[in-house]
């Protein structure tokens, strides 16, 4: 008799262990604001069993700052920047992601940050114009 190890976290799917091949994570998010990149990656991560990390949410974890209150602070330049420090951690510092990771939906226009996504595994998500403007205009205060 055979026995099967899973992957679960409470509340998620059950996927059977060995279903992730952990040298494609950490698997990286992208689209534009509005095409479910933070939903898609909590549901993906609970799936697979990994770590979910939103660079959105930890770049207003460190500026203790919503997102428009960095803007309106430093302006695009100042939020990009920290956007850019977020990136080069969740991906090459001392605690680098092993999951799935949501990135900003302005991110892939800075080529520094393209740089950073090289040799990682980057999903493109894309969602029609209605809705993205949906989804932007139902977010919760502070998120863009």
């Amino acid at each position: 008799m055979s026995h099967t190890s899973h992957a679960h976290r409470p509340g998620g799917p059950t996927l059977p262990a060995g279903t992730v091949d952990t040298s494609l994570l950490p698997l990286v998010l992208v689209g534009l604001p509005g095409s479910g990149k933070t939903t898609v990656a909590r549901l993906l991560a609970t799936a697979l069993g990994v770590q979910v990390t939103d660079t959105d949410a930890e770049i207003r974890r460190r500026a203790r700052m919503t997102i428009p209150e960095i803007f309106a602070a430093e302006g695009e330049k100042g939020f990009r920047d920290r956007e850019t420090r977020a990136l080069r951690a969740v991906l090459t510092g001392e605690a680098a992601a092993q999951g799935v990771v949501a990135l900003g939906g302005g991110a892939v226009l800075r080529e520094e940050n393209r740089r950073l996504l090289r040799g990682h595994t980057v999903v493109h998500l894309s969602a029609s114009p209605a809705t993205a403007a949906a989804h932007v205009a139902t977010a919760p205060a502070g998120r863009w």
